[in-house]
């Protein structure tokens, strides 16, 4: 177990038994990026795993973040992340499945004004593609009915074997489907210590884009 700082934030990582290396350090610019739309906001951080984008948007100046993670082992250590990084807003903590509390939400009135989207890779192969995406498009389109009117949704692949465009297009038909317009005002991808390789597409392996919902 190590503490490590990411753009002055301080993070407990367990590199023997946490998810890969503990930590997605992939994902660092990405973070930075979505915090910038969180002051004032209510955060929903969905596959919270460690607790990262939370913790950024806590910092950031949210009024109140919720980390939604299926794994009680990444939640327990998101709270010890959050301790040493003490927000000004409410902090929560939801042990659940993603896709069932999301339905829950919806059914419930609950809103949100900053939605997070960062799930596991749903496709490892590309006979598993039209499986990821049907996925895609419906945990975004719940999420899109979760968020408030005006509010932004910062959603992500780790899917090698969904292309860029693919994403793009589960996220479309799921603004469809919510009867949800979507402005899509930033693209996001692995970081510059992630590099691309020319010959091999699938190694630009994540995808994200930020959406204002109207």
């Amino acid at each position: 177990s190590i503490e490590m700082l990411e753009n002055g934030l301080r993070f407990h990582v367990n590199v023997e038994s946490g998810q890969k290396t503990g930590f997605y350090l992939d994902q660092r610019d990405n973070r930075a990026a979505v915090a910038e739309f969180a002051k004032g906001a209510r955060v929903l951080d969905a596959f919270s795993h460690t607790g990262a984008f939370g913790i950024y948007c806590a910092r950031a100046g949210a009024s109140a973040v919720t980390m939604l993670d299926s794994s009680a082992a990444s939640l327990a250590l998101a709270r010890e992340n959050l301790e040493r990084n003490p927000p000004a807003g409410d902090a929560h903590f939801v042990h659940a499945d993603v896709f069932e509390h999301l339905r829950s939400l919806r059914d419930t009135g609950t809103r949100f004004d900053l939605i997070v989207l960062d799930p596991p890779r749903f496709a490892s192969n590309r006979h598993q593609l039209d499986t990821a995406l049907r996925a895609y498009k419906d945990i975004n389109r719940v999420a899109l009915e979760v968020l408030a009117p005006g509010g932004v949704l910062a959603t992500f692949s780790c899917s090698q074997a969904v292309d860029a465009a693919s994403f793009g297009m589960a996220v479309a038909w799921a603004g469809l489907d919510a009867r949800r317009e979507i402005q899509i005002i930033r693209r996001l991808g692995q970081g510059a210590d992630h590099p691309v390789l020319a010959s091999f597409p699938e190694s630009e392996y994540l995808k994200g884009v930020i959406c204002r919902v109207i």
